[in-house]
């Protein structure tokens, strides 16, 4: 009979194995936040590397981004977080690890039109000195970390063809605090999870109040007619007044049949983009009303 003892010790290992990241041919740290700006950041490494293009898809796909190390602070704190120096003195689980700096097409060479993949001013450079960057051979292009520490602000940076594999990257992402897909730092609702009920992404549950802002905005942009604009702010009135005297079903109703008569007026007095996304909003209040009925 298999003893207490190798039962626990066989956990242990798995546990431990779960905790390090140890999974489908890849390692992935802890999740840990710096304070000077509220995001989370992870070093991956994939078995077999992966190029730049590649680990901005992947970072992206998991609602991040490739690191932008914006500041000397930014890049010392990362050097240190996720230590573990090699004989050379370079933190391992960062040598060879993608971010998030890059440049386009047409730049000029070496130093020239460096970015990075958020927009962020790009006022901040750790480049191992003084041969990088250097183009060469022609097309690097990518930004990764390599080469050594510098005093003061940690992992040098190298550029490299962004097609060429290196070991990992390091993902930057912001925290969400309600869940529901939006950054706390791009969320208006950061305590409330609107997941499904959210057509413009502003991380609130759409609303009465926010699809009159919404049409009124398109109003501005030139997309609906002035008098379909007054028509639907009068349909979301008395939706608003049932909705004050609880009657759902009359909520539902008269929010129906604004989106009947928007459907009659698509490339007429609104246009087939601005219709879908005006529906969109409608149908997510209708759902969000139909969820709260007994």
């Amino acid at each position: 009979m298999t003893s207490l003892r190798a039962v626990r010790s066989v956990v242990l290992i798995i546990v431990l194995v779960l905790i390090m990241g140890f999974v489908r041919g890849e390692w992935v740290s802890p999740s840990v936040q710096w304070k000077g700006n509220g995001h989370y950041y992870q070093v991956v490494h994939i078995d077999g590397g992966i190029s730049w293009d590649d680990a901005k898809a992947a970072a992206e796909a998991e609602g991040g981004y490739l690191a932008t190390l914006t500041s000397a602070a930014e890049n010392e704190w990362l050097t240190t977080t996720f230590g573990g120096g090699t004989p050379e003195g370079f933190p391992a689980y960062l040598d060879g690890c993608w971010i998030g700096g890059y440049q386009p097409p047409g730049s000029a060479e070496p130093d020239g039109g460096w970015t990075w993949v958020t927009g962020e001013a790009w006022n901040f450079t750790n480049w191992w000195p003084p041969i990088e960057p250097n183009n060469n051979p022609d097309g690097e292009n990518a930004v990764v970390l390599e080469h050594g520490l510098l005093p003061g602000t940690g992992a040098a940076w190298n550029d490299l063809n962004s097609s060429w594999v290196r070991r990992g990257y390091v993902l930057e992402y912001s925290a969400d605090s309600d869940g529901d897909g939006v950054p706390d730092d791009q969320d208006a609702c950061p305590d409330e999870d609107a997941t499904g009920f959210d057509a413009d992404g502003d991380g609130c549950i759409d609303n009465m109040p926010g699809l009159i802002g919404t049409v009124k905005r398109l109003v501005d942009e030139g997309v609906i007619n002035k008098q379909l604009y007054k028509s639907i702010v009068s349909h979301v009135t008395n939706a608003a007044k049932s909705a004050k005297k609880e009657n759902i079903n009359a909520v539902i109703g008269q929010l129906t049949a604004l989106i009947h008569e928007i459907d009659a007026q698509t490339t007429k007095k609104i246009s087939q983009e601005s219709a879908e996304q005006v529906v969109e909003y409608i149908e997510n209040i209708i759902r969000w009303y139909r969820s709260q009925m007994p």
